[in-house]
């Protein structure tokens, strides 16, 4: 729990990782497509907050509540593959004016970097940890994650 919305705050840009220069504009972000597998302008389908398209949600303000996170839809413009982030969005002072950063909480499906063609097929194992410490790793359990990929290691020697 968080006493007020500065520690959730810290606790975000302290935890999740900042994809803001992901953003080209509000309509377009550099995404991976995971079918396509290069980095491309995927369209921004839809922005949910809390299930709605709304900026509150039961008559709170988020900016003195707390941050809640947002819900991106995004399409590969060539395969119309879809894929979904969650976001909180955190507005942060920068001279005179406030700019808008964006961290990423989790993606669904997952970003599927755990399929690289330069892991060797055998041993099965290698493959297996080292899907799962990826999975670890998108769930922001970096103490698993370490260890699966030390098991992943260890197990091609």
């Amino acid at each position: 729990m968080f006493k007020d919305a500065e520690e959730l705050q810290a606790y975000v840009m302290e935890t999740y990782p900042e994809v803001t220069d992901s953003r080209i504009t509000k309509d377009h972000w550099d995404l991976r497509c995971s079918s396509c597998r290069v980095v491309r302008g995927f369209q921004v389908v839809r922005r949910q907050l809390s299930g709605n398209t709304v900026d509150t949600y039961g008559g709170l303000d988020f900016d003195k509540d707390g941050h809640a996170p947002v819900i991106y839809t995004f399409r590969c413009p060539v395969c119309e593959t879809f894929k979904q982030w969650v976001l909180v969005e955190i507005a942060i002072l920068h001279g005179n004016k406030y700019h808008t950063h964006y961290f990423k909480v989790t993606s669904l499906p997952n970003e599927g970097i755990e399929d690289i063609e330069e892991l060797p097929v055998e041993p099965a194992s290698l493959r297996i940890a080292y899907k799962q410490a990826i999975r670890a790793m998108d769930a922001n359990a970096n103490i698993a994650a370490a260890a699966m990929f030390r098991r992943a290691v260890q197990g091609t020697y």
